[in-house]
């Protein structure tokens, strides 16, 4: 750095003879800048330390250029003409001192780059080291949520028991291996509630269904019984009608007697009479008999319908 900006604004002076491109008062030459570019020059940038030296030999450049420009002003403000000569002689080492920092600067902004790069390869890396830790996370706690579609209780314990075998390996889950350990039991409570749910569900089935043959069996048998009232009431229906065909036939035959017979006559009736109340008071009686076993029918069925919407409703 010394050879290269000694030249700014000192008295010594150069071995080299003056050119058209050089101007004495810069006190630089092409050759000078020759060297400093030979001396500055880098062809690559493999660390740190490589990429700060790049930075301070490009400032360097930076630092000549400056003083160059300083002079330049200085040189130009005696007269126009000579200030033209002293653009052009500036220019010119501008130019030839850029060609060397910009090596120097493309080296740096490529080590630079490459700095991002790998930074933000390790982010992604990262990112998808932590994105597949809270997969196998989630994986576990599906687990839970898919065996709420399950039906019995065998396969819900067949997911438990799968669960509960399922080591939870540090190396895998890493820093997040105590919330996956958090998931996994708060994952076989869920499944443990459930095969118990399933279970008792499993119980109030077959209870219903009990229930349900029971009342069945129930209902049939009433009708059954009703069916014996309705033969016994037809029957007694006939027996009623083969009566009173009888008791004609006896009028009849009263009223043919009716003058020798007429105390008979009415005491007949009179037991006739009491017969046929006790008859009557028979066939309200099973009347009665027959409405109740209506009554205990309808009440069956009304049951059976309910349990039947129950057990949608419960499906549902």
């Amino acid at each position: 750095m010394e050879e290269s900006q000694k030249g700014i604004g000192m008295t010594e002076t150069q071995s080299e003879a003056p050119s058209e491109t050089q101007l004495a008062e810069y006190n630089l030459t092409e050759a000078g800048i020759a060297k400093m570019g030979e001396r500055l020059a880098m062809t690559k940038v493999e660390s740190k330390e490589d990429r700060d030296l790049a930075a301070l030999r490009a400032k360097e450049c930076v630092d000549l250029r400056m003083k160059i420009e300083e002079k330049r002003k200085e040189l130009k403000a005696g007269a126009i003409a000579w200030g033209k000569k002293v653009d052009t002689a500036a220019k010119h080492f501008a130019g030839l001192i850029s060609d060397i920092e910009k090596p120097l600067k493309a080296l740096r902004v490529g080590w630079d780059d490459e700095r991002k790069a790998e930074r933000e390869a390790k982010k992604e890396v990262e990112r998808q080291r932590v994105a597949a830790i809270d997969q196998a996370i989630a994986e576990i706690r599906k687990i839970g949520t898919d065996a709420a579609l399950l039906k019995t209780a065998r396969e819900v314990q067949e997911q438990l028991d799968l669960l509960v075998d399922f080591e939870l390996i540090e190396e895998m889950f890493q820093e997040k291996t105590v919330e996956a350990e958090g998931v996994k039991a708060d994952t076989l409570a869920i499944l443990t509630e459930l095969v118990t749910r399933r279970v008792h569900e499993r119980q109030e089935a077959l209870r219903l269904e009990e229930q349900r043959a029971e009342q069945e069996a129930e209902g049939k048998r009433q009708k059954a019984e009703s069916d014996r009232l309705e033969q016994q009431r037809l029957a007694q229906d006939a027996q009623d009608q083969q009566r009173r065909r009888e008791q004609a036939a006896e009028d009849e035959q009263r009223r043919k007697d009716q003058a020798a017979q007429q105390k008979k006559i009415d005491d007949q009736q009179a037991e006739m009479d009491r017969k046929q109340a006790e008859i009557d008071a028979e066939a309200q009686r099973h009347q009665d008999a027959k409405d109740e076993a209506d009554r205990i029918e309808r009440e069956a069925k009304q049951e059976e319908a309910r349990a039947a919407q129950e057990e949608v409703d419960r499906k549902a």
